[in-house]
C-alpha cells in the first residue's frame, strides 16, 4: 500500500487524506468489519470470560475481546453560548460538522470565533476570499509554520525507501513524531548558538521547533521562556500592526506546553485591510443581529456590520474546533 500510493505533498490537506483512507478501506476490505451511525449505550467488561458486553442505543448487543473507545477529547462539539443566537439570520458552521458541499465565502462578511487549531487553518484559508473577516479571539495560541511544499519524484523514492526507518524512529520517541530532543540543555549553549538553534528549527518543516527541541524548554520556566520570547519576537517581525501583534502573543502558558497549531501566513493575515481582530475579553457582549450580519469561527455575514462577541466563557478557542456563521 505504502509503495501503491503517492503523497503530493508533505502534510497533506483533507481531500487527499481522505482519498487515501477510502482507498485503504476499499483494498484491505475493511468497510465489511465497520458499522456506522451507531451510538454505543452500555459497555460493561466480563471478568469470566475477558470480554466486552456492549450495546448499542438501538437494543443491538456484541461481544468481543477487545474494545477501543478512540473518540477522542474533543468528540463533543462545544456551541458558543450567545445569548439570542437563535435569531441569527446567516448562515453558520461549526468544523467538527463541517458541510460534505462547498461552502462560499467569496465577497462575504465572516466571522470566526476561536483561534485553537482549526480556528488557525480557517482564518489563512477564507481569508484570501471574503469581503471581510472580523477574528473574535479569547486565547492566543503559540503557532509555528508549517513549510509544507509538493514531493517531488525523487524525494518520493527516498520517502518509500526510508518507511521502515521513520516507523522505527516514531515508536521510539516520545509523541511518535520523527523528531527527538535535542539532548543539550538550553543554557548550555551560548546565546547566539541557541539563537542560530531556533533560527533553524523555526525555518524547519513540521514540528521540529516542539518537539525537536531543547531537551528543558518543556520542565524549566527560564529555558521555556527563551523560545516563547523568540516566537513572540518573530510574531512581532509578521505583523505590521503592533498592538494586533501584542493580542496574538500568549501571556498564560509558554510556548509548546500547550498543542502547538502549525500555520501558513496566518499571521500575515492580520496585515490585510479587511481583517480585524477582536479581543472578547476586552469586548462587552451582546446578541447578534437578526439579519446576516454575525459569524462565528468560519463564519460569514452579510452587509450587516458584525455584532460584538460573546463573553469568554462562551467562545470556542480553548479548544481546537470552531464555529462559523454566514450571511
Amino acid at each position: 500500500m505504502l509503495e501503491e500510493w503517492d503523497w503530493s505533498e508533505h502534510f497533506a490537506g483533507q481531500p487527499e487524506t481522505l482519498r487515501y483512507l477510502n482507498l485503504v478501506a476499499d483494498k484491505f476490505s475493511l468497510r465489511r468489519d465497520i458499522q456506522f451511525r451507531s451510538r454505543v449505550a452500555a459497555a460493561l467488561y466480563a471478568e469470566h470470560t475477558h470480554s466486552w458486553h456492549i450495546t448499542l442505543d438501538d437494543g443491538s448487543r456484541f461481544s468481543t475481546r477487545f474494545l477501543l473507545t478512540a473518540i477522542g477529547p474533543l468528540s463533543s462539539p462545544t456551541m458558543p453560548r450567545i445569548e439570542g443566537v437563535e435569531t441569527f439570520g446567516g448562515q453558520s458552521f461549526h468544523t467538527a460538522r463541517w458541510p460534505h458541499e462547498p461552502v462560499a465565502f467569496t465577497g462575504q462578511r465572516v466571522a470566526v470565533i476561536g483561534t485553537g487549531a482549526t480556528g488557525v487553518q480557517t482564518i489563512q484559508t477564507i481569508a484570501k476570499d471574503v469581503g471581510h473577516l472580523t477574528v473574535f479571539q479569547r486565547t492566543p495560541n503559540w503557532c509555528a509554520p508549517l513549510h509544507n511544499s509538493k514531493i517531488d519524484a525523487e524525494t518520493q523514492k527516498k520517502i518509500k525507501a526510508n518507511y521502515p526507518e521513520m516507523f522505527r524512529r516514531c515508536q521510539e520517541t516520545f509523541a511518535c513524531f520523527i523528531h527527538t530532543p535535542d539532548r543539550r540543555r538550553t543554557f548550555e549553549v551560548s546565546d547566539e548558538e541557541r539563537e542560530a538553534f531556533y533560527e533553524k528549527l523555526y525555518a524547519e518543516p513540521g514540528f521540529g521547533i516542539w518537539q525537536g527541541n531543547f531537551r528543558d524548554i518543556l520542565i524549566d520556566r527560564k529555558a521555556n521562556a527563551t523560545i516563547s520570547d523568540f516566537v513572540a519576537r518573530k510574531i512581532r517581525q509578521r505583523v505590521k500592526n503592533q498592538q494586533v501583534a501584542e493580542k496574538l502573543i500568549p501571556r498564560n502558558h509558554g510556548f509548546g506546553t500547550r498543542r502547538l497549531p502549525l500555520e501558513t501566513f496566518y499571521y500575515e493575515v492580520y496585515n490585510q485591510d479587511n481583517v480585524e481582530l477582536v479581543d472578547i475579553t476586552e469586548t462587552p457582549s451582546r446578541q447578534p443581529a437578526s439579519r446576516p450580519a454575525i459569524a462565528n469561527t468560519n463564519s460569514t455575514s452579510s452587509s450587516t456590520p458584525p455584532a460584538s462577541m460573546p463573553s469568554p466563557a462562551a467562545s470556542t478557542g480553548s479548544t481546537s474546533r470552531a464555529w462559523t456563521a454566514c450571511g
